[in-house]
């Protein structure tokens, strides 16, 4: 699951970086512009009955929520490794989102995937500062729900509600490149050299797409309106 792509032109200097073998994910190599987005899951696997539930749970507990959409500041660039330990990724860092935007949609993104047996996302270093508790939640739904409704997995999200104890928001990024090697030391020390004015870039969120196979679902966060029809935040 992702947020609404990002447009931040950062091209020419994930291209200085080519030399080493750091592959672009801006633009394709027929040069078109690819979607970037800020992950909310881990990749997960879904039996064919359980996809329609799984984006139908999702979705009511993203609405329930009434969050509006928001902007994120970009904080800088770093190199993070991936869940696996195979590929390193040049990452836009991202400030802490209004409202606590993305925790929650973390949060619901997580629940429901326990909720079919899924895999959550950031789990470590949430045990790290929750104690743990996560991944005892996760075992005790592991496997629970292979004929649960969209409606009953949203019901069972609902009433977990939502978690403020644990602050995700250092993890959250958007990646512009990839490498299979770890980056040398010359690398790292020149994402202190783009030039890039971080604080110049924000990014407006308000979308979240739920992608399982080919099939790609938009689910839009509610902006709040007055009694004159009229968007009075976005």
């Amino acid at each position: 699951m992702t947020t609404l792509p990002c447009t931040v032109d950062v091209r020419d200097n994930v291209q200085t970086f080519q030399e080493h073998q750091v592959h672009s994910l801006l633009r394709s190599e027929l040069g078109a512009e690819l979607p970037l987005h800020i992950s909310l899951s881990r990749p997960i696997t879904l039996l064919t009955h359980q996809r329609e539930p799984f984006v139908d749970a999702l979705t009511r507990a993203i609405i329930k929520t009434s969050l509006s959409p928001f902007e994120i500041a970009v904080r800088g660039l770093e190199w993070v490794v991936n869940y696996e330990k195979t590929r390193w990724f040049l990452v836009l860092k991202l400030e802490r989102a209004p409202q606590n935007s993305l925790n929650k949609l973390l949060h619901l993104s997580n629940q429901t995937a326990v909720v079919f047996g899924q895999p959550q996302l950031y789990t470590d270093s949430m045990q790290s500062s929750a104690g743990g508790q996560s991944r005892k939640r996760q075992a005790g739904n592991e496997g629970r729900s292979k004929e649960t409704t969209g409606a009953a997995a949203s019901s069972s999200i609902s009433r977990s509600g939502p978690s403020n104890d644990v602050d995700m928001s250092p993890s959250f990024h958007i990646s512009i490149g990839w490498t299979l090697d770890a980056p040398t030391q010359g690398l790292r020390e020149r994402l202190n050299a783009t030039g890039i004015d971080f604080q110049a870039i924000k990014i407006d969120v308000n979308t979240v797409k739920a992608k399982i196979g080919n099939s790609i679902t938009a689910i839009s966060l509610v902006a709040k309106i007055d009694t004159s029809n009229k968007v009075i935040e976005k």
